[in-house]
């Protein structure tokens, strides 16, 4: 699992319901991928999707890491211009482990 593998997940939630999620996954001593970044839709554009970026990637910084990845798809828009503000930049996709993922984007730290 994720946190077996010294990864890192949040939930966002209103009240006990989940209304968000992102997770760290570790891909090796100095790098993590951002992964499972969602948001319900009734709780978008009220800053959780800040919140929870800015958790990861502070968390990666805390733990060392040099690099954050992640893959997405050219269709979510918001979503890759919501990566864009936090530094991230396009890099080619080489064998994606996703299907629908025909966007790559790395970090520094």
């Amino acid at each position: 699992t994720i946190i077996d593998r010294g990864g890192y997940i949040w939930l966002a939630l209103a009240g006990e319901t989940a209304i968000g999620s992102a997770a760290l996954m570790k891909e090796g001593d100095h790098e993590f991928e951002l992964a499972k970044m969602a948001v319900a839709p009734a709780y978008r554009g009220k800053g959780i999707s800040k919140i929870l970026i800015e958790t990861c990637i502070e968390k990666a910084k805390d733990t060392g890491a040099k690099k954050l990845t992640l893959f997405s798809n050219h269709q979510l828009l918001t979503a890759l211009k919501l990566y864009e503000k936090y530094g991230f930049y396009h890099v080619p996709v080489v064998n994606s482990p996703f299907e629908t993922a025909d966007v790559k984007m790395e970090k520094l730290l």
